[in-house]
């Protein structure tokens, strides 16, 4: 959006579709309050589309900014949605996806 730029990918498999770090804005937890203090990492598991299954993800918190770092590579993620944060089978928090690496 930035560079008012829409790329396009041909094929399914093309790296430039599959990213697997991630930074979120405007984090909103269940429990009114982070689970890990300014410049913490937890691990959890995430979710970047609906009724995909559990993606393991290392969260480090920096201020309004989440920074999310998937062990395997995900397939189109996409700016503006959201990224669903679970600790086992608990949603604990949300964010939307702002960029991807």
């Amino acid at each position: 959006l930035k560079r008012n730029m829409l790329v396009v990918a041909q094929g399914e498999d093309s790296p430039r579709l599959y990213a697997n770090r991630i930074r979120a804005s405007q984090p909103t937890w269940i429990a009114d309050e982070p689970p890990m203090g300014e410049g913490e990492s937890i691990r959890l598991t995430a979710r970047f589309r609906y009724r995909q299954a559990d993606q393991q993800v290392t969260v480090t918190r920096r201020g309004e900014e989440l920074l999310i770092a998937s062990d395997e590579k995900q397939r189109a993620i996409t700016p503006g949605q959201a990224v669903v944060l679970y600790d086992g089978d608990t949603v604990i928090g949300s964010g939307t996806i702002t960029e991807y690496k």
